[in-house]
């Protein structure tokens, strides 16, 4: 299987996923967070299908994703055997939750990327795992804005390297 194919189903599950939980929660500002969760899985997607593009069609087979199972995939058949989101969770214990999801991803291709031998594959898997990886840190960010808003703005200048007046 081709890895980016394989990348780009992860997204689509975890955009699935995302939107599945937004259909079953009531909160105005869960329904918000999950479908800015749902949208970066989909911009994850699109940037994925440019790599494959790119470079995709030349990389050897991954024979390592025969028959694996995504995190995604995974969450999303136990939702479909009823589980439900705890609509009480506050916003960045959702994110959190979020991010494990995505240290998940990671580790996923990088335990995938010391099991290939072509170098070009190897550094493929490894870059899908910094995509996960940058999600990780932007959900970070997010969370560090929640809990500390004030100091969060006041320290803006990460956003821009410019410091914020």
């Amino acid at each position: 299987m081709n890895l980016y194919d394989y990348a780009i189903q992860m997204s689509r599950d975890g955009e699935d996923f995302f939107r599945t939980l937004t259909k079953q929660v009531k909160k105005p500002g869960l329904r918000k967070i999950l479908t800015i969760l749902a949208n970066d899985q989909a911009t994850h997607r699109r940037d994925f299908a440019k790599k494959k593009k790119a470079e995709g069609l030349s990389l050897s087979e991954a024979g390592n994703l025969a028959g694996a199972v995504n995190p995604f995939a995974a969450r999303l058949k136990r939702l479909g055997l009823g589980e439900k989101v705890d609509e009480n969770l506050p916003p960045a214990e959702l994110y959190r939750r979020g991010q494990t999801l995505d240290r998940e991803c990671e580790e996923f291709y990088r335990k995938r990327a010391a099991r290939v031998k072509d170098p070009r594959l190897k550094q493929a898997f490894l870059t899908v795992a910094e995509e996960q990886r940058k999600h990780y840190f932007a959900l970070e960010h997010l969370i560090n804005f929640i809990l500390e808003p004030h100091q969060s703005l006041e320290d803006a200048e990460w956003c821009t390297g410019e410091p914020v007046e």
